[in-house]
């Protein structure tokens, strides 16, 4: 078995003391130019890695950040913490430690006792406010620097670390309001019941502010699936609900992948997406535009997100006292085929505010005085 390397054994390559090599590392400037370039021509020669985890538990700095994400689900969030991770590896040579929280407090706070453990510097974690809890706030406190990344729509959260609050209610409501003026009174949302307050509310209040009845049964929910299979729940609560005709004439799904689900249960009952029912999925996926009719979506925007917690995370690493830093961050809308409304190729899309649609200032003024009873 090939022997693992030692700062004793670049010394001895490079003709110094262990010492030496110690100081050169850190950056010591009583090293000379020449032994310095000695000691790391021999590191590369020998294959030498360096053990952050070594350098902290004698007082040093780790070089090593913990990334806490839900990486299960449909939206992928597995990418976030990788861009993350990129990021910190690129720029300022760091080593993430990631972990799955799975949504769940107790993995949480057994995950952050295990990054203090092992020293790490500083922490990036996707925030519920169910986690706002005095011991998981008392672990976070033991990092040089944390960010907490809240996606839900509580602005008023109350917590010492710095902040990103990624909006959702504005896409939904951008969505919303498009649907709204191409003249669709029958909404209804498809979503996991975990996803009832951050998604379904905002939507469905949206068309009641405009006079617009919501059915009792617009809100089709299922308990938060255990397994990654997430898209065939959707499809099963949609068969469980609806043995008949679909009632509703526009659809916002939890994700990309149930919204391509309940296209397959309109199409299977008859039903023309979106001349009858307009589709509306959640996270923007990359496949969102092969689909037929193309996905119309809301964007989270994660790759700006993790770039954002980066930047917070590092400044705050750097500058120690800094005031607490809190970014806003906005979903949006995404327009394609499945929202309706427009003509126009499959392959056209609108990023950010919705396009208006065709006389959509005439259909507004009609619909003042439509009530719809159902």
């Amino acid at each position: 078995m090939k022997k693992n390397v030692t700062i004793v054994d670049v010394a001895k390559h490079a003709g110094v003391c262990h010492a030496t090599v110690s100081r050169a590392f850190s950056g010591n400037a009583h090293v000379k130019t020449e032994t310095r370039e000695r000691i790391f021509r021999a590191v590369s020669e020998m294959g030498f890695v360096a053990n952050p985890l070594a350098k902290g538990l004698v007082g040093g700095k780790t070089n090593t950040i913990g990334i806490l994400w839900w990486l299960g689900g449909p939206h992928q969030g597995a990418l976030v913490a990788d861009d993350i991770a990129i990021y910190a590896q690129k720029k300022h040579q760091y080593v993430s430690y990631v972990t799955d929280h799975l949504m769940d407090p107790e993995v949480v706070l057994k995950s952050l006792k295990d990054f203090a453990q092992r020293k790490v510097e500083g922490v990036v974690i996707q925030y519920d406010p169910d986690l706002n809890r005095p011991d998981i706030t008392a672990c976070l406190e033991e990092f040089d620097a944390v960010v907490l990344a809240v996606d839900h729509s509580q602005t008023a959260l109350e917590t010492p670390f710095d902040m990103i609050h990624r909006d959702l209610s504005t896409g939904i409501s951008e969505a919303a309001d498009y649907l709204i003026a191409t003249g669709r009174r029958r909404p209804a949302v498809l979503i996991p019941a975990l996803s009832m307050n951050a998604k379904a509310v905002p939507f469905l209040s949206r068309f009641a502010a405009r006079g617009i009845k919501v059915s009792r049964r617009a809100v089709i929910t299922f308990p938060l699936p255990t397994t990654n299979r997430f898209a065939e729940f959707f499809y099963q609560a949609l068969q469980r609900n609806f043995p008949g005709p679909f009632p509703f004439d526009c659809l916002l799904c939890g994700t990309d992948e149930g919204a391509a689900m309940a296209m397959r249960f309109l199409r299977e009952k008859g039903h023309s997406v979106p001349d009858e029912v307009a589709v509306v999925g959640f996270n923007d996926s990359e496949f969102a535009g092969c689909l037929t009719p193309p996905l119309a979506s809301i964007a989270r925007h994660d790759e700006a997100l993790a770039k954002q917690a980066f930047d917070m995370l590092f400044r705050r690493l750097r500058e120690p006292e800094i005031p607490r830093q809190r970014e806003n961050m906005q979903m949006s809308f995404v327009w394609r085929e499945s929202a309706g409304g427009i003509g126009g190729s499959s392959s056209r899309e609108h990023r950010g505010r919705p396009p208006a649609p065709k006389n959509a200032g005439i259909r507004r003024c009609v619909d003042r005085q439509q009530r719809v009873t159902w």
